[in-house]
């Protein structure tokens, strides 16, 4: 039995597509009775049609069925019938259903899926995961025979390193920031750096921000200064879950490393991730930094390169605007490291340039590899 079938309780993983008026009480009612998911269509329906419609699946089946609702078009009321009637299944199609996808879902145990106008899934109670057009797949997490990650702001404390690394030289400067600030102030002109200089090395690109975020402040950046924050990388410390998460994940998957550093930056943090990747694609190695397309190019390419499959490939990180933005552009499917879920602002990451919906969130490693392991029990 997949998870589909014990989430909505059918027998067999097959879902009705929700057409029109062709999706009448009788075809709903009937699907539903073979053990597999009937599907209402109520998008062009009135209120009071939804109540009957609902009432007359119900007269027909006692087995499981849904409502689709598409948001071309205003479903606020609709939506609230639907509740109001006990609909414990609804889907979303064309349209962002964030707003939609609140807490009056968790109130009442409703499975909410959303689909978006590319045919992405965006938003889901219980965590359970579609992708597709609207004749949707489904996926799951173990699914994937590999991960890629972004390494410094998903398993290397990136902002930590950078503000550990960043304070002595505010404080001799008499700079009176939190760290929250130097990271919101120094955010642009990393990206800045590695976007107008992609072909140098991650140390040269931190010595020219921190030039450029002191140029910012009114407050001189040495030789010295800029030398210190370019050779700090292996000092920045792993995320206390990182390590034995990558153990976990290793046993499942092939483990790909996308980062915007050099070689020997890596190779310094690699030693507090305690796993050997199967392939590492840094900057230095791409000639380009995230969030170029060229490197989730290259990651294709390396991905094909291990025998992955087709759509085998998960891309998990923490920035939306390095990482997830582009891996959506490339076809990607990706899973979220939200580290910063219990602070607001976009800290040293800047904000992406459009919203992003990754496939998965989770707030940290150790909660991804838990999702994997609950999958595979």
């Amino acid at each position: 039995m997949t998870r589909l079938c014990q989430l909505v309780g059918i027998e067999m993983p097959i879902v009705q597509v929700p057409i029109g008026n062709a999706s009448s009480p009788g075809l709903v009612a009937a699907v539903s009775g073979a053990g597999t998911l009937g599907m209402l269509s109520a998008t062009w329906r009135t209120p009071a049609e939804i109540r009957r419609l609902i009432g007359e699946i119900r007269d027909l089946t006692d087995r499981p069925f849904g409502v689709n609702l598409v948001l071309e078009w205003e479903q606020d009321a609709r939506l609230d019938t639907c509740l109001e009637e006990g609909v414990r299944i609804v889907s979303f199609f064309c349209g962002d259903p964030v707003r939609y996808l609140g807490r009056q879902f968790q109130d009442v145990g409703v499975l909410a899926v959303g689909v978006d106008d590319l045919g992405h899934q965006v938003g889901v109670l219980p965590p359970f995961h579609l992708q597709g057009h609207k004749g949707a797949r489904l996926v799951e997490l173990t699914d994937f025979e590999a991960m890629s990650f972004d390494c410094y702001g998903t398993l290397i404390d990136w902002e930590g390193g950078i503000s550990a690394a960043l304070r002595p030289w505010a404080d001799a400067s008499g700079l009176a920031m939190t760290d929250e600030e130097l990271l919101t102030a120094y955010s642009a002109h990393e990206a800045r750096a590695e976007a107008e200089h992609p072909t140098e090395r991650y140390p040269r690109i931190l010595a020219r921000a921190m030039g450029a975020l002191g140029a910012q402040l009114g407050v001189e950046v040495s030789e010295a200064d800029a030398e210190a924050f370019s050779v700090s990388v292996p000092d920045w410390p792993a995320f206390p879950d990182s390590a034995e998460a990558l153990q976990r994940l290793a046993r499942r998957y092939e483990l790909i490393i996308l980062s915007n550093v050099d070689r020997t930056s890596f190779a310094g943090s690699n030693k507090r991730l305690g796993v050997t990747f199967a392939g590492v694609l840094t900057a230095e190695d791409i000639g380009s930094y995230k969030p170029a397309a060229r490197n989730f190019e290259a990651l294709g390419a390396e991905a094909r390169r291990l025998g992955v499959g087709e759509d085998r490939l998960l891309h998990v990180a923490q920035s939306l605007f390095h990482d997830h933005a582009p891996a959506k552009a490339a076809g990607l499917p990706t899973a979220w490291i939200n580290r910063r879920h219990d602070r607001p602002g976009w800290g040293a990451t800047p904000q992406p340039p459009a919203a992003v919906t990754p496939d998965w969130t989770f707030t940290s490693m150790a909660a991804l590899a838990d999702a994997v392991d609950a999958e595979h029990a």
